[in-house]
C-alpha cells in the first residue's frame, strides 16, 4: 500500500477510536479508546514499542478480526501480552466466550487491568501440546518474551487439549503469538479437528521455514488463506478445512 494512503487510513482508524495517530515513531501509546461502546482506560508497562501492538491490532488488524466469518462463540488468545487483542475481539464479537493466556508475570497486571471491563477470562499459564513446566526467556521488550521447557521452571504450560476442554470443547478463533512455542502447540493434532479458524505470528526459530507451517497447517487439515512473511517471523491466517460444527 502506497504510503501515504496507508498514513491517511490509520489517522482515520485512530480517530474513529479516540486517538490521534501522527505516524508510527511520532504517537504515543494511547491512555484510552472508543471501544466496546464506550471509552476504556489502557494500561502500559515501561515499554514505547507496544505502540506496534496498537497499529498491528487496532489499525491495521493483522489478524483480520474484521473478516472472520460469524458466528465467533468462542475465541482463545494465545501470548495475550497486554491484552490488546483480546480488547479487539470483545469489541466485535460482544457475545462470545473469550480466553487469554499470558505467562509472563511482569505484564500480569497490565493484561488484568486492560481486560477488567472486558468479561475475558485471563489464565496466568503458557500454552503447549502437553501441561508442563517451563522458564521464561526474557527480552528487553515483553513482546518477545518466550517460555523454554525446564522441568525445574515455575512458569505453567497449559496443553491445548486442556485449553479446548476449558472453552466448552470448540475454539471458533485461536490467536497465537508466543514466539515460536507454536510449534510445540501444533505437535497434538487431535486438538485442532475442533478448531475453525486460526490467526497467529508465526516464527522460524530452531532452523524452520515457511515449508514447515505449510506442511503442518496441511497435515492439521488447514488452509493457509493469508502469508505475510517479515524476515524470521510474520503472519499466518488458517482456516479449517472440515470447519467443526
Amino acid at each position: 500500500m502506497n504510503r501515504y494512503h496507508l498514513l491517511l487510513r490509520r489517522m482515520r482508524l485512530a480517530n474513529q477510536l479516540g486517538f490521534r495517530f501522527l505516524g508510527t515513531t511520532h504517537t504515543q501509546l494511547p491512555r484510552n479508546m472508543k471501544l466496546l461502546n464506550r471509552r476504556i482506560a489502557l494500561s502500559y508497562p515501561d515499554d514505547p514499542t507496544l505502540i506496534g501492538d496498537v497499529i498491528n491490532i487496532f489499525l491495521d488488524d493483522e489478524y483480520g478480526i474484521r473478516s472472520i466469518r460469524s458466528p465467533v462463540e468462542t475465541v482463545v488468545d494465545v501470548g495475550a501480552n497486554i491484552g490488546l487483542f483480546s480488547l479487539w475481539a470483545r469489541h466485535h464479537f460482544p457475545d462470545a466466550t473469550i480466553h487469554a493466556y499470558e505467562p509472563n508475570d511482569k505484564i500480569w497486571s497490565y493484561a488484568g487491568a486492560n481486560l477488567k471491563e472486558a468479561n475475558v477470562r485471563l489464565f496466568n499459564e503458557g500454552v503447549s501440546n502437553e501441561d508442563a513446566t517451563a522458564s521464561l526467556v526474557m527480552r528487553e521488550s515483553s513482546r518477545g518474551v518466550a517460555t523454554k521447557r525446564d522441568a525445574h521452571g515455575n512458569v505453567k504450560l497449559t496443553g491445548i487439549k486442556t485449553v479446548l476442554q476449558r472453552i466448552g470443547g470448540k475454539i471458533d478463533l485461536l490467536k497465537i503469538d508466543c514466539e515460536g512455542a507454536e510449534w510445540d502447540i501444533f505437535l497434538t493434532r487431535s486438538a485442532f479437528r475442533n478448531v475453525r479458524q486460526i490467526r497467529m505470528e508465526y516464527h522460524l526459530n530452531a532452523g524452520r521455514e515457511i515449508a514447515d507451517l505449510q506442511s503442518i497447517s496441511s497435515n492439521l487439515g488447514f488452509q493457509i488463506t493469508r502469508l505475510v512473511p517479515n524476515r524470521n517471523f510474520g503472519i499466518a491466517w488458517l482456516d479449517n478445512v472440515e470447519s467443526p460444527d
